[in-house]
């Protein structure tokens, strides 16, 4: 169980710290969402290779 929780706060906590990067990422860049989109999916893409 307390193996369980661990996870559980290690995903909110990941999920919390990504969506506080897409922010930050979101406000550098104007604040245009489509173009960080690109970014992202281009990052993606080229960690994928």
């Amino acid at each position: 169980m307390t193996k369980l929780k661990t996870l559980l706060e290690i995903s909110i906590v990941s999920a919390f710290s990504f969506l506080l990067v897409v922010a930050f990422l979101t406000v550098v860049s104007g604040g245009d969402f489509l173009q960080l989109a690109r970014v992202i999916t281009n990052t993606c893409e080229v960690k994928n290779d």
